[in-house]
């Protein structure tokens, strides 16, 4: 692992490079389950067929269980169709369900793309939806993120996609994120997004980033929550011309001069707002000001540069934002893959880094398997996609290019703060107490499928020690 040094600067770029420190201590992750999804990326003449490859992965726990959604990429044909497929219950019986993709006029789901181009990101929030955006490889009046509802049955609903945006020149997006907002008054909650311009903020804002340099070349720009057009305001900051007569809604700066971004991921903190994306095979932090803005940023750069460069730049390059899996933000951190070239026989462990998303310190983060040894990974290309959904406190990792097409699922190590309020204290302890006389399957804490006295005294040691690793 890169080891790095951290240096904040209000106002300007903070640099990490690969010249100090050694790696705080963190989590073990274990496997729960294995996903074999050849299903529906190895048989082009299934009509689930997402792809040839998995490029984008998202878990999401809701009141109908716990489901796997994937995107796929075309690595073959010169132009070939991929899907969004929803693999159903993931951790019991399976089901692999279809997306509408045929609800809006031809052309606007997620359709044909042209060669190594496909499914860049999936973001959900609860209540909010599920988030998809395409790299077609070409511009037009297509949709490039779509919004889907999956809460409210099993048979996901296409809400939207952002047609009406200007400009239609984007040929692709990366993210995409739901930007719910910084916490202004510091409660541990979002306090929402200026969305009409009054000052007050007033609601959720989507954020995706343009593959290419002239649309977002500072940052995301922003679309409605609801029906993804481009906000009628500024997102927060600047206002790109797009040369037909209206403006593209560019979001929170995070490179101020501009060059070499050439974007790749994005996601954004859900209690604080805290912004990281993929440029370059960087990771690029903004930490945001009550109204929004980012005023302070760092650039965790990789492999021992110390600046930015365009040798590194790979698609798949990819992160997500772990939160949540301690009491308080102070232990999230960021999952990303260093990825510098595209070519097999890379280690997993030579691929996949962590960072606190605080600060950019390097974070240490085991994997074990299901029988609590050192999981031993394939090597590979390097493309990993990354999902965590804090509900079920489970962390989903695909291989883009292992046989068979894998993802796995980890459970994360037990937090006591049961009742989720950013403190371990006595409300806690007899929350948990009644939820083992109950036999409440949140007692399981061990994750074995039987509440017993293994579960009690775990719950014990980590009530003693929150987030002691």
């Amino acid at each position: 692992m890169i080891t790095r040094r951290t240096i904040l600067t209000a106002g300007t770029i903070g640099l990490v490079c690969g010249v100090a420190a050694s790696s705080s201590a963190g989590p073990a992750f274990r496997l729960i389950n294995t996903q074999n999804l050849d299903p529906v990326a190895a048989d082009p003449t299934n009509p689930l067929f997402v792809g040839n490859n998995i490029s984008a992965i998202e878990l999401v726990t809701n009141s109908t269980g716990t489901h796997l959604y994937v995107g796929g990429f075309n690595n073959n044909s010169a132009v070939t169709n991929v899907r969004v497929v929803k693999v159903e219950n993931v951790l019991g019986e399976r089901a692999f369900r279809g997306m509408p993709d045929a609800d809006f006029p031809a052309g606007t789901g997620f359709g044909q793309v042209t060669q190594s181009r496909g499914v860049t990101g999936l973001n959900y929030r609860p209540g909010l939806g599920l988030l998809v955006s395409v790299d077609r490889g070409s511009a037009g009046p297509i949709a490039n993120t779509l919004l889907f509802d999956v809460d409210t049955q099993l048979n996901p609903i296409l809400l939207a996609p952002d047609l009406n945006n200007l400009p239609n020149q984007f040929r692709g997006v990366a993210g995409p994120s739901w930007d719910l907002g910084p916490d202004i008054n510091g409660d541990g909650t979002p306090d929402g997004i200026d969305l009409t311009g009054n000052g007050v903020p007033d609601g959720p804002a989507v954020a995706v980033i343009d593959f290419s340099i002239q649309n977002s070349k500072f940052g995301p720009a922003g679309y409605k929550p609801d029906t993804l057009d481009a906000l009628d305001t500024a997102y927060l900051s600047t206002s790109v011309s797009d040369g037909q007569g209206g403006f593209i809604t560019s979001g929170p700066v995070l490179e101020p001069t501009g060059g070499q971004t050439i974007w790749r991921d994005l996601d954004i903190h859900p209690r604080n707002g805290i912004i990281a994306a993929r440029a370059n095979n960087d990771v690029l932090l903004g930490f945001r000001e009550n109204d929004g803005s980012v005023e302070n940023r760092l650039r965790v750069f990789t492999n021992g540069r110390t600046g930015p460069t365009d040798t590194e730049i790979q698609v798949g390059q990819q992160l997500a934002i772990v939160h949540d899996i301690c009491p308080g933000s102070e232990n999230d951190f960021v999952i990303y893959n260093n990825r510098p070239v595209n070519s097999g026989g890379q280690a997993f462990a030579s691929v996949v880094e962590f960072l606190n998303v605080n600060t950019g310190a390097p974070v240490s983060v085991d994997f074990l398997d299901e029988n609590g040894q050192p999981m031993v990974f394939p090597d590979s290309v390097g493309y990993y996609s990354f999902s965590w959904d804090p509900e079920s406190r489970l962390l989903a990792i695909s291989d883009f290019a292992s046989g068979p097409r894998t993802v796995w699922i980890f459970q994360a190590p037990f937090n006591a703060d049961i009742n989720g309020d950013g403190v371990v204290d006595a409300d806690d302890f007899f929350t948990f107490l009644s939820l083992f006389a109950a036999g409440d399957s949140r007692a399981d804490v061990n994750s074995d499928g039987v509440i017993d006295a293994d579960d009690f005294f775990q719950f014990l040691a980590a009530f003693a020690n929150p987030c002691s690793f």
